[in-house]
């Protein structure tokens, strides 16, 4: 009986180290996948970052309204509640060309942006920026 008792207990020894190392792998593979995941995670969160910072950037938004106005100098520019607003009347085909170009690669938050064309050939931009 002590020879069996020992076998079985070296069997259950074995059984519990294999299973112990399984459990170990399975725990390594999670961590790393987890792992990876923080890091693509981190790196999303530094964009984001990134990006609020450029679009509340109060400088910049200056600095484009001031680009805007020297390729064509707004008729109107005032602000309203939350936003402002910049006409442009009288616009020929390339300065109107220029100034959407302009604004939709810009980092400005736009609310509204209405083009209207005139009989004559012009044509006026009213463009509503959020502050």
């Amino acid at each position: 009986m002590s020879k069996r008792n020992l076998l079985i207990f070296l069997f259950l020894i074995i059984l519990l180290i294999v299973l112990l190392f399984s459990m170990v792998q399975s725990v390594k593979s999670e961590f790393y996948e987890k792992k990876s995941e923080i890091a693509v995670f981190s790196k999303e969160a530094k964009e984001f970052a990134q990006l609020k910072k450029k679009y509340k950037n109060k400088k910049d938004i200056k600095r484009i309204i001031i680009s805007l106005n020297r390729i064509s100098r707004a008729t109107k520019d005032f602000t309203k509640s939350d936003q402002r607003v910049l006409l442009f009347d009288k616009l020929n085909k390339s300065s109107l060309n220029k100034l959407v170009k302009k604004i939709m690669n810009s980092s400005l938050e736009l609310k509204k942006i209405i083009i209207n064309r005139g009989e004559d050939g012009s044509a006026m931009l009213r463009v509503e920026i959020k502050k």
